[in-house]
């Protein structure tokens, strides 16, 4: 029999992010142990990093549905259009963030390997945190989780670019990795791992239609900047499952949501999330038998970070 490394990813969506929590509960619901126990590694971007962070850290599906329902209103709490300075406080974001998974935890906590896309503002790099599962991993593995989290959801427009310290400063891995399996397989592959081994159960935040776009302002930036930021995540996110698709075949699974109906479904309509939960139960009920069966019928051994 083949060995397996299984790995979870989580995309980036905002409220949206509702859906692979709801998902993920409805699988958790019929299981014996908790889900990160099921995977060798984690990989979550913006909302999905959250929410994978939390899962790694051993936080209850539960409660991490319980905060994004609770604390949507207050994270969405608008302070501007957006146009000259972003449009929801930073601060909130952090506050939610420390509810979901507390404020003492560190990288090194996390009870699988993490992988978790963010944009180095200051260098203008892409990057990725990791807990420390090789050697020369030595950058992360103290980072407060918090602090991971708050990186890789601090989304341009939506929020202040989020400072670590005095020297560094980060915004939303969404920019480059919104859909994180292809960091989290890269991430595999450069363990050792081969590639006929390696099994992804990646998750979406929904997909919608852009045609009957009809800016107010027309098709300038204020016209169409919260259309663009939507298009660009969704965009990035089918190219990486198209990519890892081509590599990975069979061993691939994207679950997704088809996103329809009145709703803007836009990354900070709270308005939608009661429609979203709804279309992540519908999802569930197509396909959660048949992906509990390639993911969750067996445990993955234990993981202890170097130290």
């Amino acid at each position: 029999m083949t060995k397996e490394f299984k790995i979870l990813s989580i995309d980036g969506g905002g409220i949206r992010g509702i859906c692979p929590a709801i998902y993920l509960d409805h699988i958790q619901q019929s299981l014996d142990h908790p889900l990160y126990e099921y995977f060798d590694m984690i990989a979550g971007t913006s909302t999905g990093g959250v929410i994978g962070l939390a899962i790694a850290l051993g936080v209850p599906i539960d409660h991490v549905i319980k905060v994004l329902r609770e604390g949507s209103p207050r994270l969405f709490k608008k302070l501007s259009r957006g146009y000259l300075k972003p449009k929801y406080r930073t601060e909130a974001l952090i506050s939610e963030i420390k509810l979901m998974i507390g404020e003492t935890a560190i990288l090194h906590d996390a009870r699988r390997r993490v992988c978790i896309p963010y944009v180095d503002l200051a260098e203008g790099r892409a990057k990725v945190y990791k807990t420390r599962h090789r050697e020369d991993y030595v950058r992360d593995q103290n980072m407060p989780a918090w602090k991971v989290a708050a990186s890789t959801a601090a989304a341009p427009v939506f929020f202040s670019p989020f400072e670590v310290d005095a020297d560094r400063t980060n915004v939303d891995g969404g920019l480059w990795a919104n859909n994180p399996s292809v960091a989290a397989l890269t991430e595999a592959l450069h363990m050792g791992i081969p590639v006929e081994e390696v099994r992804i159960l990646s998750i979406g935040t929904g997909t919608k239609g852009f045609k009957k776009i009809k800016p107010k302002w027309g098709y300038g930036l204020v016209g169409m900047y919260n259309a663009m930021i939507d298009l660009s995540m969704q965009v990035q996110s089918e190219s990486s499952n198209n990519i890892v698709k081509l590599i990975c075949g069979e061993h691939y699974h994207r679950i997704q949501f088809q996103l329809s109906g009145p709703h803007s479904f836009t990354l900070d309509d709270v308005g939608s999330r009661q429609v979203l939960e709804a279309f992540a139960l519908e999802e569930a009920a197509r396909s959660a038998v048949e992906v509990k069966k390639i993911f969750f019928s067996s445990l993955t051994e234990p993981f202890t970070p170097l130290p």
